[in-house]
């Protein structure tokens, strides 16, 4: 039994006790203060039904039932243990990209949905928002790699050694087994951090894991050089990047761009579905596409559509130029050389543009993608219709040499000439050509002698130096030995009747044109065989010839000085000679004479440009010195030419002094020799030549010619960063786009193009999507197209 207090009778267990535990009042002996009361037991809560009824009261009104419908957000709580509420709505957590983009390469995962995405590196540590609209708690703190402390070793027990020893006698003993019964093989390791694959499927899902397998022995391997069909697959992808890249400011070329790729590589479906995307807001960007898929399929249809969406080519911009002679190759190609005709007609220039675009284009339908290659300069440049040209040599590079002999000969006039002497030199540039079929093709002695010098040269260039010889002799014997009588002074009664007249009075300047670039082509012939004497002489039979076409232009400039100077003087003379009477006479034959003088002022001007020409061809191989003394000619204005301008800036000192006598006191700025240029800034790097010919020239075409002959140089070289300083120093978009679509393709044909793709794909270079799409599609257009070998046909078979 428990002992009890005698004070306050709690009963307590310890038996020396001395003070109750209860009342803290001595077990033994009287109380030294009045006991506390032990709390009273609760009373037990009566059952419900025993309980007194309350008093009644009025009922109060009835208040309405509770409603049973469930709000949206209550159900999103019931239902969503994770749920942030309006949180998680309004947090500023950066969104997570699905896939791989520029400055946004870093990949994290979501913790609670375990989905891949990538952020920017700056974002690491910072609150961003999982990309799945289904994650139930997609906002998280991007992780940050953690950096390893190296630890002290800690001191080891004895009884730690003796566990370690058991641990390594298990594993000894487990090995023994291992080699004893090898497992199964599991195949290759799985990497943790796979890289996305890219896809032209926006809306394609990320790849498994399993889709990145790499093998234990090529984990260390050096990666393999892609092959063409890899090179050209990924340059597809990442055109397809670009035309949806939103930081691309110029998805609608990229498309273009895209779907030429397409075209090229043969896949018709991709094509045509990148051509849906122009849609026909954008007609003029679809003509290029569809001409190049018209000529791979030999769809009528396409070609159809093409032609009409030409008629919305813009009438300013080098790719309108572009465009249409990638259709009239396609035309002609097809047997509509009419409609062919017409366009280029229509849509051609005879300065820089026209020639840059034919360049350009001659290029890229050989291959080369090197703009000054093969001649192609020297047979472009100044023509009198250089996509007529342009049309010529594609057709040849396309094989067609009998279709690109019949366009040639379509053309009519100096166009015609031009265009058959592109034939005999781009075909003597490929194989051997007979002087007989060239002589054939025209009925001109004049014309025949030009094609057959351009065919020599182009042989001479390709090291058949026998059959440059006799081309040479061909073109000599062909050439006219008749020196035409220089056209005298005219009075002023000369030019008042030259109205109405056949070429207003003056002989045929388109001959004298033609043969005075004979001459040149033949001089040319002669000093690349190394026979300067010959070439000189040459040269000055063209410069003698034309002054037979029309009058000095140091008379004509004369002229029309004296009647915006001295209007008194003319009428005077007009009276005189023509026995005027009336003063209103007079004045009617003073603005008659007026015109006619500009027109011939016109012609004067025309033949002392073909003069510089050819003077300026002396300068080029080399026979600047024996140029000088005819300089000395009181009948042209050479003292103020821009011949005199360039010679002054001559490498050779006794030259530069000689032309610095004879120039007069205002000189014209010149032709400044631009392959000069570029090799002498070329040590300095890609801005200082972009600083150069930004100075030289304002002409984007001429700047974008040269642009992309520096550039190409400087892709030889290896100087991919400095190829990045020259295009971000020209501050043009448009050449941009331009000069990296060809150094696309030159990296190509030199078997630098993943190289280059890869180098200067590098954000650091700053170059924008719609360059580097451009880039892409020279890598696929110069990459040799295979077409798909056809399936064989299927075994018959049956009951």
């Amino acid at each position: 039994m428990f002992n009890k207090c005698p004070h306050c009778g709690a009963s307590y267990m310890d038996d020396d006790a001395e003070i109750c535990p209860s009342c803290e009042q001595p077990l033994k002996g009287p109380a030294t203060a009045k006991p506390k009361p032990r709390p009273a037991a609760k009373a037990k809560p009566k059952p419900a039904a025993e309980k007194a009824p309350a008093p009644a009261k009025e009922s109060p009104k009835p208040k309405a039932a509770p409603s049973t419908k469930v709000s949206k957000d209550a159900m999103v709580a019931d239902d969503d243990p994770f749920d942030l509420g309006a949180a998680r709505n309004k947090t500023k957590a950066v969104p997570v990209a699905r896939k791989p983009a520029k400055g946004r390469m870093v990949r994290v995962e979501c913790p609670m949905c375990e989905s891949p995405g990538f952020i920017a590196p700056s974002q690491r540590g910072k609150e961003v928002r999982c990309w799945n609209p289904k994650c139930k708690l997609p906002v998280f703190t991007a992780p940050v790699p953690e950096e390893k402390v190296e630890e002290e070793p800690e001191k080891k027990s004895p009884a730690a050694a003796i566990v370690l020893g058991v641990l390594l006698l298990g594993a000894a003993g487990g090995a023994a087994y291992f080699f004893m019964n090898p497992p199964s093989d599991p195949g290759p390791a799985v990497d943790p951090n796979p890289t996305p694959t890219l896809t032209d499927d926006p809306d394609a899902a990320e790849p498994p894991p399993e889709a990145t397998l790499i093998r234990p022995d090529e984990a260390v391997a050096e990666a393999k050089p892609l092959t063409p069909d890899e090179l050209r697959s990924l340059a597809l992808r990442r055109l397809a990047e670009a035309a949806r890249d939103r930081d691309n400011r110029n998805r609608l070329d990229s498309a273009r761009l895209q779907a030429e790729a397409y075209a090229l590589a043969g896949d018709r479906a991709k094509a045509e579905d990148a051509l849906k995307r122009l849609g026909d807001r954008n007609a003029a960007y679809t003509v290029a596409p569809l001409a190049l898929l018209a000529r791979k399929t030999g769809d009528a249809g396409l070609l159809d559509a093409a032609l009409a969406a030409s008629e919305r080519l813009p009438n300013s911009g080098r790719q309108s130029l572009d465009w249409a002679t990638e259709l009239a190759v396609s035309l002609v190609t097809a047997g509509r050389t009419d409609d062919a005709a017409k366009l280029i007609d229509r849509r051609h220039d005879d300065g820089h543009r026209g020639e840059y675009a034919a360049l350009r284009s001659g290029a890229e339908a050989f291959g080369t993608y090197d703009l000054l290659a093969s001649g192609a300069a020297t047979l472009i440049r100044s023509a009198s219709n250089p996509q007529w040209v342009a049309v010529t040599r594609a057709l040849i590079a396309e094989g067609a040499e009998d279709e690109a002999a019949a366009w040639a000969k379509a053309a009519s006039g100096e166009t015609r000439d031009d265009a058959l002497t592109a034939w005999a030199g781009t075909v003597g540039a490929r194989k051997s050509v007979a002087a007989d079929r060239i002589v054939g093709l025209t009925d001109n002695p004049t014309v025949a002698s030009r094609m057959l010098a351009a065919a020599g040269f182009e042989a001479m260039e390709a090291g058949r130096r026998a059959e440059a010889e006799a081309l040479l002799a061909e073109a000599v014997a062909k050439y006219p030995e008749y020196v035409p009588e220089a056209v005298p002074d005219p009075s002023a009664a000369d030019i008042y009747r030259s109205r109405g007249r056949a070429r207003d009075g003056l002989p045929d300047m388109g001959a004298a044109r033609t043969e005075a670039l004979a001459a040149l082509k033949i001089a040319e012939l002669q000093s690349r065989l190394g026979q300067p004497d010959a070439a000189w002489e040459t040269l000055q039979k063209g410069l003698t010839r034309l002054r037979g076409a029309a009058p000095s232009a140091v008379v004509m400039r004369r002229l029309v000085d004296q009647y915006e100077t001295d209007r008194r003087a003319v009428e005077s003379e007009l009276r005189s000679s023509l026995e005027l009477r009336s003063n209103n006479e007079v004045f009617q034959a003073f603005n008659r004479y007026r015109r006619q003088a500009d027109a011939w002022a016109a012609a004067a001007e025309r033949r002392f440009g073909l003069q510089e020409r050819l003077a300026g061809g002396a300068i080029e191989m080399g026979l600047a010195e024996r140029l000088l003394p005819f300089l000395d000619s009181p009948e042209e204005p050479w003292a103020s030419s821009a011949t005199v301008a360039t010679l002054t800036k001559s490498e050779t000192a006794a030259v530069a002094e000689a032309a610095k006598a004879k120039a007069a006191e205002e000189l014209p700025t010149g032709e400044t020799p631009w392959a000069t240029v570029i090799d002498g800034e070329f040590a300095r790097g890609g801005r200082a030549i972009a600083g150069r010919l930004k100075a030289l020239s304002r002409d984007p075409d001429r700047r974008g010619l040269w642009t992309t002959v520096a550039a190409v140089k400087l892709l030889e070289a290896g100087r991919y960063a400095e190829v990045s300083e020259l295009l971000r120093g020209t501050g043009d978009a448009v050449i941009e786009e331009d000069v990296l679509e060809i150094v696309g393709g030159r990296a190509t044909v030199l078997g630098r193009g993943e190289a280059a793709l890869k180098e200067l794909s590098d954000p650091k270079y700053r170059l924008s999507p719609s360059g580097l799409a451009a880039m892409n599609r020279g890598i696929v257009g110069a990459t040799p197209y295979v077409p798909e070998p056809e399936p064989p046909p299927a075994k018959g078979g049956g009951a």
